[in-house]
């Protein structure tokens, strides 16, 4: 059974033109699930669905630093299995309850942040290089 769901997350990736990770901060890291998966798709040797995928991430915390630090595990994880890291911009949300309205929707201002790196993900992941 493990094996058939590994091969789906593989097949899953291995699809994508780009990955956006989006996750919180988990002990000042990335939480174990996520490793699990980044690890999942690096096998077997040799094979790994992430050489050369375009991936971004976006990182969020109740905390001042908005995951910063999970954020550079994340990536340095990525660059270390060859993806091709989106760069700038980064998101790191801090204090990230206070991005919401009272109803739990996202503010206003958060939006028009957020939109901005989408737009920019969009080129990235749209972009062949060619």
């Amino acid at each position: 059974q493990a094996i058939d769901s590994y091969e789906r997350v593989r097949q899953q990736l291995k699809s994508a033109e780009a990955v956006l990770i989006v996750t919180p901060e988990h002990n000042r890291t990335m939480p174990a699930a996520l490793k699990n998966v980044i690890d999942i798709a690096s096998r077997p040797y040799k094979e790994s669905v992430w050489e050369g995928k375009k991936v971004a991430v976006v990182t969020a915390s109740p905390g001042t630093y908005g995951g910063r630090v999970s954020g550079l595990d994340v990536r340095k994880s990525m660059q270390m299995l060859s993806a091709q890291m989106m760069i700038s911009p980064e998101v790191y949300l801090g204090h990230a309850t206070d991005s919401l309205n009272e109803d739990g929707s996202v503010s206003e201002r958060t939006q028009k942040f957020l939109q901005k790196f989408v737009d920019e993900f969009v080129v990235f992941a749209g972009n062949t290089g060619a």
